[in-house]
């Protein structure tokens, strides 16, 4: 017979953090919802996908997100940034190739 899958390796201390302060919310300070928006945004995806698909926890993370969920979204700025970063690829690209 075959031995379950371990749920993988431990996480991190940011999503430990995080997986406390979604416990606990609504009862939760503003530096405990900027770090718990910082993880949703910035931290690794593995681990924010085992944080907020722990079934005990779902409940709290969705009254989180529709609470927060603005704060969550991309702002001008990282639009920018993303269609510059491509701009410069392809220009890159054509210089290279020289087909400029």
């Amino acid at each position: 017979m075959t031995e379950p899958i371990a749920a993988g390796p431990p996480l991190g201390a940011d999503a430990l953090r995080a997986e406390d302060i979604f416990r606990r919310y609504p009862d939760v300070s503003e530096e405990e919802v900027a770090h718990a928006l910082a993880f949703l945004k910035t931290g690794r995806h593995l681990e924010v996908g085992r944080v907020t698909g722990t079934p005990d926890l779902r409940a709290n993370v969705a009254a989180f997100r529709a609470r927060h969920g603005a704060k969550l979204t991309l702002g001008v700025a990282d639009y920018l940034k993303f269609a510059v970063g491509v701009t410069l690829f392809i220009g890159g690209l054509f210089l290279v190739l020289g087909r400029w």
